[in-house]
C-alpha cells in the first residue's frame, strides 16, 4: 500500500504529478480522498485547463500622451469578454477568469496586463447504495485516469460548499466514510490475492507443460 500526500493540488499539481503519475503505474487502483459529494463517489471528472493571458501596451501618461501610447488593460478586457462568451453550459464548458491584474496607477496607461483563466470541460452497502456521480471539478484523479489506471475519487468526507464561505464536512458522516475507504481496500486486497494466485496457478502449468514436452521429446529419442 502506497500513501501520497501533497500541498499543491489546488494549483493544478505542477510539482506533484509526475511523482502521482509515477506512484500510480504499478498499483492495482489508486484511491483519491477528495471530499465526497453526499454518499456518492466521483467516477468522472470534468478536464482541466489553466491558462495565462498577458497583454502589452505603451506606458505613458494619460493626460499629456494619451494618443501616443496604448493601453495594455483595453485589449485584455476585450479578450475576456470574447473569451466568456465561448462557455457552453449545455456542454459542460465552463471558462472563469479568476484574477485579472495590470498597470501601475490610475493616471497612467498601463504598459502590462494579465488574467488567469479556469476552462473545465466534460469527458464524453454501508449507508445507501452508492452512486457513480460526475462533477465539474478536478483533481489528482485526472492525471491518473489520463494515463488509462483505474482510480476512484470522492472517498474524502462528504461535505459542500467548495472554495465558499460555507465551505463544510458533515462530521456524522465520518465515521460512514473511514468504513468505506477500509471496505474498499480490504476488497482491492482481495482482488490482489486473487490475481497473485492465478498467476502463480498460470506459471505451474507452463511449467509442468515445458516438463511434459520435455519428458516426450526424450522418450522419441
Amino acid at each position: 500500500m502506497r500513501f501520497m500526500f501533497n500541498d499543491d493540488e489546488e494549483l493544478g499539481s505542477p510539482m506533484s504529478r509526475p511523482h502521482i503519475e509515477r506512484a500510480a503505474q504499478d498499483c492495482l487502483a489508486t484511491l483519491v480522498l477528495e471530499p465526497g459529494a453526499g454518499w456518492d463517489v466521483k467516477t468522472e471528472r470534468k478536464g482541466v485547463g489553466i491558462f495565462t493571458i498577458t497583454t502589452h501596451g505603451v506606458k505613458a501618461h494619460s493626460g499629456n500622451n494619451a494618443t501616443d501610447c496604448a493601453s495594455a488593460i483595453h485589449p485584455l478586457a476585450e479578450i475576456i469578454s470574447q473569451l466568456t462568451g465561448e462557455a457552453d453550459h449545455e456542454r459542460g464548458t465552463t471558462i472563469n477568469v479568476g484574477t485579472v491584474s495590470g498597470g501601475t496607477a490610475r493616471n497612467v496607461i498601463a504598459g502590462k496586463a494579465s488574467c488567469l483563466i479556469d476552462i473545465r470541460v466534460s469527458a464524453t452497502s454501508l449507508h445507501t447504495p452508492l452512486e457513480p456521480i460526475s462533477v465539474g471539478v478536478g483533481s489528482d484523479a485526472n492525471f491518473v485516469s489520463a494515463l488509462g489506471l483505474p482510480v476512484l475519487d470522492g472517498l474524502g468526507a462528504s461535505g459542500d460548499g467548495d472554495h465558499a464561505r460555507h465551505e463544510h464536512v458533515i462530521v456524522d458522516d465520518i465515521p460512514d466514510r473511514v468504513a468505506l475507504v477500509a471496505g474498499v481496500l480490504s476488497r482491492i486486497a482481495d482482488a490482489r490475492r486473487e490475481l497473485s494466485f492465478i498467476g502463480l496457478s498460470r506459471h505451474f502449468l507452463i511449467w509442468r507443460g515445458a516438463r511434459l514436452a520435455v519428458r516426450a521429446a526424450y522418450t522419441r529419442v
